[in-house]
């Protein structure tokens, strides 16, 4: 029950820095194309130098199979989660179907999730969900990408996965457990620069997180219903069949919880972006990721709480 408890505190703590991040674009203080400026900072510096940051520890044989058992959930619930993410088709219309399809199958977990392993666990915990991390972006492209292409008649082809999936949250895994099992040190200047960026990581989702809220019409959010269903979907049967199905898995009962708490995040900002690039409901895809990230608020402690409970 510890770590609802520091998950249910470091949640509103979350919630405050998002409410800075609203305030900040409703009342014009910052510029409307900011929020993007700053994304492309996390996406490209701040989140590949934590990344970076947590896979520079001494190698330990026993870590590296924990790590082996963090990847095996992590394919294990990306697969789970596309399975339940088909639920949201039912009696879904037509033109918002692929969106919310997308926005029940993928969590948030770069930008709300790491920070939230962190206040559990640490780089620790950074180091064992990184795995999900890896399949999120292999989802997401491959997955993700098909669910919108076709509406816009854009063509799918390895080399455009290929082309999409090299961005440097990836590269900087991939480079990161090169590292790690080649046992490979940076320079102190440069484990402390990667410091001082991974230390922006929370601060900076959160206000962009606020941001992307403000720019949604949240009367809107709240009074179309079907909202609540993709949301529901997203924030309790997922996680909650996911216990289940940990229940009667073989990994260590840490691991496990990494796992679930990055995967118990609310939609992924994907939703948004994508949305745009392939000129989808970008209404309906802003509306569901208002709702979902504010309602995480209360659902994601309670299945921490639960899972803690039960397990």
């Amino acid at each position: 029950m510890e770590n609802a408890i520091t998950l249910a505190n470091q949640v509103f703590i979350m919630f405050l820095i998002m409410l800075i991040g609203f305030i900040l674009y409703r009342k014009k203080i910052v510029a409307e194309r900011t929020a993007d400026d700053m994304t492309t900072v996390l996406l490209y510096i701040v989140t590949p130098a934590l990344i970076l940051k947590t896979y520079q520890k001494a190698y330990v044989a026993e870590d590296a199979k924990k790590l082996l058992s963090a990847l095996l959930l992590a394919i294990i619930a990306m697969c789970f989660g596309i399975i339940i993410s088909f639920l949201s088709r039912i009696a879904s219309k037509k033109e918002t179907a692929d969106v919310e399809q997308f926005a029940a199958c993928f969590p948030n977990n770069g930008f709300m999730g790491i920070p939230l392993i962190m206040a559990v666990a640490g780089t620790t915990g950074v180091f064992y969900s990184n795995t999900y991390l890896m399949m999120f972006q292999l989802a997401v492209w491959t997955f993700g990408v098909s669910l919108l292409q076709k509406a816009n008649g854009t063509k799918f082809t390895p080399k455009t996965v290929l082309k999409l999936f090299a961005n440097p949250t990836v590269i900087s895994v991939f480079i990161g457990l090169a590292c790690y099992f080649l046992r490979i040190s940076f320079p102190k200047p440069i484990t402390t620069t990667c410091s001082y960026l991974a230390d922006m990581n929370t601060p900076l989702a959160m206000l962009v997180a606020g941001m992307l809220i403000a720019k949604v019409n949240l009367l809107g959010s709240f009074l179309r219903l079907r909202n609540y269903y993709i949301v529901f979907l997203r924030l309790i049967v997922f996680p909650i069949c996911l216990i289940g199905l940990f229940l009667y898995l073989p990994q260590p009962h840490d691991i496990k919880e990494y796992i679930l708490i990055v995967t118990s995040c609310p939609t992924a900002t994907n939703t948004i972006l994508f949305a745009r690039k392939f000129r989808r409901d970008v209404e309906t895809a802003s509306q569901i990721f208002a709702l979902c990230t504010l309602s995480s608020i209360i659902t994601i402690p309670l299945i921490i709480a639960l899972f803690e409970w039960i397990a």
